[in-house]
């Protein structure tokens, strides 16, 4: 667990430096939109980066490394809801977490959107992320729900306050509830877990890095996790 909150520790340091970092080793991509709010993104198995956004609810999608931006969903991409999570499964199925609103999963590279809402009974879905099985786990307030049938079943794994998931660089899966980090080496089945001290008002900053064929690309935003009502947020690349 210890190198788990080492890595904590260094996300913090770099936000808390992005000022330099941003200077010295990062640029604004060309978008998406203009002045849209940036909760999340993944990339497919061709390189190509979606993002989605907490404004309007969409996500889109760029296939140059951030140069042109193209909108994939409809707009909105569901009526009142809002994209926190996005998760790309090794086929190239695309899943969007949407506060309010479930889970919706996209076979075409965006072009149509489902709802996959079977068995999850909590929709304020906050995050995304898929394991190495191909499992995809969503974090929500009344859960950490996993799916290991492309979304048309979802069973909950963790019965906590989950306000993200992530893979460590182990590749286990690490969730939260603000308070205490909680790891699974076995596709969610066991959980170990370690309260977090010395961070005043939960787990503050989180940041995230996709990959792509040539760039890696960095999704910040401030505030603490376990609120969505928080955050300025950036793409850099």
């Amino acid at each position: 667990m210890n190198r788990i909150l080492g890595l904590i520790y260094l996300s913090l340091t770099i936000v808390a430096s992005s000022s330099f970092s941003q200077q010295t080793f990062w640029t604004h991509t060309n978008g998406p939109g203009t002045g849209l709010d940036v909760r999340a993104f993944a990339t497919n198995s061709h390189g190509d980066l979606y993002a989605g956004t907490w404004t309007n609810c969409e996500v889109w999608k760029t296939s140059n490394n951030g140069d042109v931006w193209t909108l994939v969903s409809p707009s909105p991409l569901v009526s009142g809801g809002v994209v926190l999570g996005l998760a790309i499964t090794p086929n190239d199925h695309i899943f969007a977490s949407t506060f309010t609103r479930g889970v919706y999963r996209s076979t075409n590279d965006g072009q149509t959107w489902t709802a996959v809402n079977n068995g999850l009974t909590n929709f304020n879905v906050r995050a995304s992320v898929v394991d190495d099985s191909g499992y995809v786990f969503v974090a929500t307030e009344g859960g950490l729900f996993r799916t290991t049938d492309d979304g048309n079943t979802w069973a909950n794994k963790l019965p906590i306050l989950c306000s993200l998931v992530e893979l460590d660089s182990s590749h286990a899966v690490v969730t939260t509830d603000g308070t205490t980090l909680y790891r699974s080496t076995n596709h969610g089945a066991e959980w170990q877990f370690t309260t977090i001290t010395g961070t005043a008002g939960g787990l503050g900053q989180f940041i995230q890095t996709v990959p792509t064929s040539t760039s890696r690309f960095l999704l910040t935003f401030s505030g603490r996790p376990i609120s969505v009502h928080h955050g300025v947020t950036s793409i850099f690349r």
